[in-house]
């Protein structure tokens, strides 16, 4: 059982059952430990995880195209679009192995660095923080259909003053913040909850709880780092925004989620076996091989051409025939 402390003169006590976190790699774990070094957070290899999505829709369009020979214009249209989908997010899973995506989320002794858009980054002094928690995480559910909320299972939250949030990070227009900006930010009373998801950036919610509450705990008393922005860029709201660029890579920074810890059997099954499917059925379209209902369906339908052109060359006949006998009478009857 563990204690978290939040708040800063009066601290209170809220008490967290949760289990510490596990044995992690060894060099990680000292390099977690130092609360001196720097940690970037990326996505690459939480992004290699929608391989599998995007290997189901390439084999769900494909498979489309083998229902029949001669699909249909709105079916083809619909394979079409699901194909492509499928290759864009394949590519996007294999294009990020080679090319390393931004830094989504940093912490360093001046406090938690986070990317709030492409071009726009933040600076949350570790002074500002009031709190480091795991807890489920309601959200809006922007569907049709099915249920109108969704719970996010063990997500590592920060705790911010309300006074902070409107002065550094609120954006005051819906259309800028998006539909997904109650992801990371939630009113909680009179402090604002800030989610730093794991799964996002291939980490467990203990271990990255445990990175930024070491910090928290070493560098809250500190003065942070001062307020700065970077040229051309335009605060969300007040004067002194600690807004920046981007989160920029910083040499001798210990990367996480850049590559794989592991690669587990689970994983590479959902892999595996639509690779697999995929070339059964590319086998399919392109005729090596065919199922018997294919092989009825073209005998059928061939009969039917072979029968069709049998009908079609006979009509031909019969009225060649009938204008050489309209032709003939014409002519004798001109002789008369």
């Amino acid at each position: 059982m563990r204690r978290l402390r939040v708040g800063g003169s009066n601290e209170t006590e809220r008490v967290d059952d949760r289990p510490s976190p596990g044995n992690q790699d060894a060099g990680m774990t000292n390099a977690c430990q130092d609360v001196h070094r720097t940690l970037e957070y990326r996505t690459d290899a939480a992004l290699i995880t929608v391989l599998p999505y995007g290997l189901l829709l390439c084999l769900f369009g494909l498979f489309m195209f083998t229902l029949d020979d001669q699909p249909p214009v709105p079916i083809v249209g619909a394979a079409s679009v699901v194909v492509a989908a499928g290759l864009g997010l394949t590519v996007i899973a294999l294009v990020r192995r080679l090319r390393p995506a931004r830094t989504m989320f940093a912490l360093s002794p001046a406090g938690i660095r986070y990317q709030m858009s492409r071009a726009k980054a933040i600076l949350i002094p570790w002074r500002e923080i009031k709190g480091v928690d795991i807890v489920d995480i309601s959200v809006r559910r922007w569907a049709v259909r099915g249920p109108s909320r969704i719970t996010l299972r063990d997500v590592t939250v920060i705790l911010l003053s309300k006074q902070f949030y409107d002065s550094h990070i609120f954006i005051d227009s819906w259309l800028r913040r998006g539909p997904f900006w109650a992801l990371i930010f939630q009113r909680k009373g009179p402090l604002v909850q800030m989610a730093l998801h794991p799964d996002t950036v291939s980490e467990t919610p203990e271990a990255l709880r445990g990175a930024i509450e070491a910090r928290w705990q070493a560098f809250r008393d500190q003065p942070g780092e001062p307020p700065s922005r970077a040229a051309g860029d335009v605060a969300p709201a007040g004067a002194g925004v600690p807004w920046g660029a981007s989160v920029d890579s910083i040499p001798g920074a210990v990367v996480v989620g850049a590559r794989l810890k592991a690669w587990p059997a689970w994983d590479a099954v959902k892999v595996i076996v639509p690779l697999i499917a995929l070339v059964v059925v590319v086998a399919n379209l392109l005729g090596l091989w065919a199922t018997a209902g294919q092989i009825k369906a073209r005998a059928e339908r061939k009969a039917f051409a072979d029968s069709s052109k049998a009908w079609q060359e006979e009509q031909d006949k019969f009225e060649q025939e009938n204008k050489e006998r309209e032709k003939h009478f014409q002519e004798l009857f001109n002789k008369f």
